[in-house]
């Protein structure tokens, strides 16, 4: 199976927002250009992204 090509964006502002469900949040990522896209995540998914650790190594991460 081929690997699919990744295109990766620079994010300029991430906003995370509470909604009326204690347990899930609204994740915006905009870029410099001001597109934005939004997710709807639980508290168990937005974790990993509070606990990021800019010195981790390309190695920690797993790859497809």
């Amino acid at each position: 199976m081929a690997r699919k090509e990744l295109i990766a964006y620079q994010a300029d502002l991430v906003r995370v927002e509470r909604t009326s469900d204690s347990k899930t949040f609204i994740v915006t990522l905009t870029t410099p250009d001001g597109f934005e896209v939004s997710f709807l995540m639980t508290g168990q998914q937005l974790n990993p992204l509070g606990e990021a650790n800019t010195s981790w190594a390309d190695a920690d991460f797993v790859s497809d």
